[in-house]
């Protein structure tokens, strides 16, 4: 898989495909954290200038419903890949008004 070609696709909205790359690498042997880094990578490097461009808010939601749909598929090869002794509990706290959860669907 092209990290341009996820980029692209997730930088144009385009769902399917990208759940489609995903899935694919997935199934092709890519491992799920260094996908969940790739899109970290990706979502960090998107640049939103309000002022410019008033929607690229929007843009920016879109992009991270596409990323939390492929994590959501995800499932399956995270159980897969998930220690089997671990038995672990933590608390997650975030920022005040800052209200993204994929980092942590993503840890």
């Amino acid at each position: 898989m092209e990290i341009s070609d996820l980029k692209s696709n997730l930088y144009a909205g385009r769902k399917k495909e990208s759940v489609e790359l995903f899935i694919s690498a997935l199934d092709s042997g890519i491992d799920v954290i260094e996908l969940y880094k790739l899109f970290a990578k990706i979502l960090n490097e998107w640049e939103c200038d309000y002022e410019l461009d008033p929607l690229c808010i929007w843009k920016e939601h879109v992009m991270s419903s596409i990323v939390r749909t492929c994590i959501e598929c995800a499932y399956p090869y995270v159980i897969k890949a998930k220690m089997p002794d671990m038995d672990l509990t933590c608390a997650v706290f975030c920022p005040q008004e800052e209200e993204h959860e994929l980092g942590l669907r993503m840890s």
